[in-house]
């Protein structure tokens, strides 16, 4: 039946088309491609399926830019000649004479005025003077500054100034800094950075990478079209048809694994989409339309009508599109969303169909539409702002998908139908109210899948007979219900990670060695309070430490990295390439602990230790537990050494305990919690200036913060409410 009806689908398709322009074409051509193509044969076997990355080419222009910029400054890996010095102390002025007679950002800005090394390395010093004053270099150039920083130093420093090597801009004053950039950095390769170039690059992170946050003209961003996740889809289709909450299609019928980015999966720029997922999506489509009209709750749901007669048909689909689509689309609907779809069932009553089979075409045709697929915020060309605020709609959209990960529902579209969502009052009181819903489960359990990764406890493999599907589900609830205790405010997010309690089943309280684990059942988890400081927080479950810890033994790497990440947004750089491999003894062949062994196998490997120490130093302070996060006395016969201390800090410590008391007093530790939050409910790639506005709220919330707070003021803030145009 389907093929059979192209003609009414490309109808359906127009005014996709004309709406959405060339980011919907793509997706009406897999729509096409689903159905049959043009010649309503199937899919092309010919056909190789691509990716259609919706990854802006600004983006891509500006990575380039960073690249470029890269290869012509020394690396640790590349030789320290002074051919390539020379080409690193070039770099400076070269990038400011493209700058000054470009847009900043533009394709010709940078990539299109870099010198090779060679001819770097034969520059006249009359050629090199001269582009070199079209800034003072005594001064600085802040936008060559930001280009340089951006390549060179933010892989130790962060975008933001707060990376594993966090900068302090009150420490040294202009000239100062500038000598000291000149000197001593980078680490790897100190004194490549010439004059100019350290002036540059003091001048950005003096007047722009600490630059207090103007909250009144704070720059939206721009979010693009975004495709609904996997679980996104599937909690829309419950909601919209009043499924069971066990129905997944996107697991029935195979949709591609979504791509996480700065730690989620719903990130536009992420959210590719392939001429096989839209073949996936159109049998995912036929079946939930099967499926609505054959069973009695979804069909009494969707069948307002059932004429008996022909003529009354016309009629009762109208009624039935006029309830459905806003649902279905997330938004008021005009003649044209109705009138396509009006066509193709017109056509399927000529060919003698029964009502109930084009209602089927009509729900499978919406079910593939752009206008469900994706969540749009389309600009009027009429607008000539730099930003917009956004509609009532389109913040009902938000809200739904951040706190719900799903669909809006009744009470939030009713409240976009009369514009009612554009006070912070009125947003604030939707927040209290969806969190106080059923679905905002998805908001603990996101969080703790995605941020805390749980996720992560399907891939742990451990030999242990005890360890079986069944306490691998108890280890990855306790974390969701501990995040759900901080979601809705029953505890401080930092008792997160500075608690006394957590909900264990026996089977995971046997794990954890407790003398009540016997009276604890396997059913239900249960609240337990430690005796002891031993367990109590994240940081002590079996979750954290068994994703963390390699099949046979610990890894303080990961545990470093996993915290310096996750916890305190600083992360270690990515290790070069080629790095020989550490592989300890473990057992009862171990000729030390795995402390010494690593301390040994590191000492005097000055390049590794640059981002090795700071992970090291937070790792070690786990070894009380094993691989399986028991505790242990001892690392096979030999004393544990739990010391360590926080980078960028004179804090130390010891063990688990220590180590929490120095987190969640850190301000890295409430900015980080602001920074995931946020990302997560933004579902863009973030930026500096993001970054700043993050630090100045959580300094607001302090120690003290909770989460129903912050997502209020998440909800409520310009970067949720506003949004920058499309960029040309």
């Amino acid at each position: 039946m389907f093929n059979s009806t192209l003609t009414p689908w490309a109808m359906a398709l127009k005014p996709c088309v004309k709406a959405h322009h060339h980011f919907v074409i793509l997706t009406c051509s897999l729509v096409l491609s689903a159905c049959g193509g043009a010649g309503g044969g199937g899919t092309s076997s010919s056909s190789v399926p691509q990716p259609i990355s919706s990854a802006t080419s600004s983006a891509v222009a500006y990575s380039q830019r960073s690249l470029t910029i890269s290869s012509q400054v020394a690396s640790p890996n590349s030789s320290k000649s002074s051919t390539a010095i020379s080409s690193t102390q070039t770099t400076s002025s070269v990038i400011r004479s493209s700058s000054m007679n470009t847009i900043p950002g533009s394709k010709s800005s940078i990539m299109s005025s870099q010198p090779t090394t060679n001819q770097s390395s034969t520059q006249s010093p009359a050629n090199s003077s001269k582009s070199s004053q079209a800034s003072t270099p005594s001064q600085g150039d802040a936008l060559t500054g930001k280009m340089l920083y951006d390549a060179q130093c933010t892989t130790c420093h962060g975008i933001d100034g707060k990376g594993i090597y966090s900068l302090n801009n009150d420490v040294l004053n202009f000239s100062a800094m500038v000598v000291s950039i000149n000197k001593t950095m980078p680490q790897t390769s100190p004194g490549t950075c010439d004059v100019t170039c350290a002036a540059d690059i003091t001048q950005y992170i003096k007047t722009q990478l600490f630059k207090p946050t103007d909250t009144a003209n704070l720059s939206p961003g721009y979010v693009m079209a975004r495709r609904l996740n996997r679980i996104e889809y599937d909690n829309t289709i419950v909601d919209l048809f009043g499924f069971d909450k066990t129905y997944k299609p996107s697991a029935q019928f195979n949709f591609t694994q979504d791509e996480f980015r700065f730690g989620f999966n719903n990130n536009a720029q992420a959210l590719t989409i392939s001429v096989l997922d839209a073949e996936n999506y159109f049998r995912a489509a036929k079946d939930i339309a099967n499926k609505a009209l054959t069973e009695t709750a979804s069909r009494q749901v969707l069948m307002l009508c059932e004429p008996t007669v022909t003529t009354e048909q016309a009629a009762c689909l109208t009624k039935i599109l006029n309830q459905f689509l806003p649902k279905a689309y997330r938004r008021a609907i005009t003649d044209a969303d109705r009138t396509a779809l009006i066509a193709m069932a017109d056509a399927q009553r000529v060919a003698k169909a029964t009502f109930a089979d084009q209602v089927k075409l009509v729900v499978t045709t919406t079910l593939m539409m752009p206008d469900f697929l994706f969540r749009f915020e389309l600009d009027s060309p009429a607008d000539t702002q730099a930003k917009r605020a956004l509609s009532s709609y389109e913040i009902a959209n938000r809200l739904s998908y951040f706190l719900w990960s799903s669909m809006p529902d009744a009470e939030l579209m009713r409240l976009a139908s009369t514009d009612g969502l554009k006070t912070t009052a009125a947003i604030s009181a939707q927040v209290e109210r969806m969190m106080k819903a059923p679905r905002s489960e998805s908001m603990w359990l996101q969080l703790s899948e995605q941020w805390l990764q749980t996720l992560s406890l399907s891939e742990v493999i451990r030999s242990e007979a005890t360890f079986n599907d069944a306490l691998r589900n108890d280890i990855k609830t306790e974390v969701e219900l501990l995040m759900k205790d901080v979601v809705l405010g029953v505890i401080p997010v930092k008792n997160l990670l500075n608690n006394n309690y957590s909900y264990l089943t026996k089977r995971l309280a046997t794990l954890y060695q407790l003398p009540n684990a016997a009276s604890l059942n396997n059913t239900q988890p249960q609240a337990v309070t430690f005796a002891d400081n031993r367990r109590g927080g994240l940081l002590t479950t079996a979750s954290f430490l068994m994703i963390t810890a390699h099949p046979t033994h610990n890894s303080p790497v990961k545990r470093g990295k996993w915290v310096l990440e996750r916890l305190l947004f600083s992360p270690p750089p990515p290790p070069p390439a080629n790095v020989p491999p550490f592989d300890p003894e473990v057992g009862a062949q171990a000729p030390a602990s795995l402390r010494t062994q690593t301390e040994t196998f590191f000492n005097g490997r000055e390049a590794c230790n640059t981002c090795h120490k700071p992970m090291h130093n937070i790792g070690f302070s786990f070894e009380h537990y094993d691989v399986m996060g028991r505790w242990r006395e001892q690392d096979n016969s030999f004393a544990i050494d739990d010391s360590g201390s926080l980078p960028n800090s004179n804090v130390t410590f010891a063990g688990v305990p220590g180590l929490v008391n120095a987190v969640v007093v850190d301000s890295r530790f409430s900015e980080c919690i602001v920074e995931k939050v946020f990302t997560y409910a933004l579902g863009r790639d973030l930026v500096a200036a993001d970054k700043s506005y993050f630090q100045s709220i959580a300094q607001e919330m302090g120690a003290s913060m909770n989460m129903p707070d912050l997502l209020r003021r998440i909800a409520t803030s310009p970067l949720m409410i506003e949004k920058e145009k499309q960029p040309k």
